[in-house]
């Protein structure tokens, strides 16, 4: 519950402010790796400080930072920091699930986001135009809504929240399709 809480509020923040705070993210590790610590002794120190390095790792793999160039002042990382605190409560196998769901959850929001940005109706009319074959002026096409949402960063702690949470309620289900139990 306290990883869906924590993911609900970072989602919520980011989505309003494009950036999930220190503020959240910090302070929910700690308490995740506390909690895991007071459930299960040394054994929870070991889970909720290898969740959340499995939850930073991936998302930092995620960005293709190692592998490309970034103006690193610009990132603040605070999807890293939110993932890495889901996976501190969740742990190292769990967090990964978190992950995959997210990826999922992300992908579909972008879609709709690009989908909906594309001209339709113009394009259309560039189609009806080119299969009748009237020739004369043919409006040009407007693209300037698809750039401009192309521009715009979408918030990524809103399916960060939706990857957690489904990872939490169809972890079974998802584990038995995989072949995992």
């Amino acid at each position: 519950m306290a990883a869906i809480l924590v993911s609900i509020i970072g989602g919520i923040v980011d989505w309003r402010t494009k950036k999930i705070f220190n503020v959240i993210t910090f302070p929910a590790a700690i308490i995740a790796i506390a909690l895991n610590v007071y459930l299960n002794q040394m054994q929870g120190l070991w889970l909720g400080v290898t969740g959340w390095l499995v939850g930073a790792a991936i998302m930092v793999l995620a960005k293709g930072l190692p592998f490309g160039k970034y103006d690193l002042d610009k990132i603040g990382f605070g999807d890293v920091k939110l993932v890495a605190a889901v996976g501190a409560f969740v742990g190292p196998g769990m967090v990964l699930l978190v992950f995959f769901y997210f990826s999922l959850a992300y992908g579909l929001i972008s879609a709709v986001r690009f989908f909906g940005s594309i001209p339709w109706k113009d394009l259309y009319l560039l189609f009806m135009k080119s299969q009748t074959g009237v020739t004369g002026d043919t409006p040009p096409l407007n693209v300037e809504k698809l750039q401009k949402t192309m521009k715009t960063p979408i918030s990524i702690g809103p399916a960060i929240a939706v990857g957690t949470l489904l990872a939490i309620l169809l972890e079974k289900p998802t584990l038995q399709f995989m072949g995992f139990q």
